[in-house]
């Protein structure tokens, strides 16, 4: 004789299995890391390795560009 499922455990494997698919879903579609750019290197040695001349980047990571100073207007005609 069949018995029916009771609604607690019903309910209780639809959120498993909702929880399931929404990490599934958040890990596979989270950005990915960006690649550094071509000819730089990892991370360098904290050992006090030395850098031969290795330009030092800067502690606030890239700097945005600056706007250009203003210019004098010119004089007219």
């Amino acid at each position: 004789m069949r018995r029916e499922v009771p609604t607690g455990v019903a309910v209780a494997i639809i959120v498993v299995v909702l929880v399931i698919v929404a990490v599934a879903y958040w890990y596979f579609t989270k950005p990915k890391p960006a690649s550094p750019p071509e000819g730089a290197h990892g991370p360098m040695p904290s050992h006090g390795a030395p850098t031969h001349g290795a330009p030092v980047p800067s502690p606030k990571g890239p700097q945005p560009p600056k706007a250009p100073a203003p210019q004098a207007p010119k004089p007219g005609p």
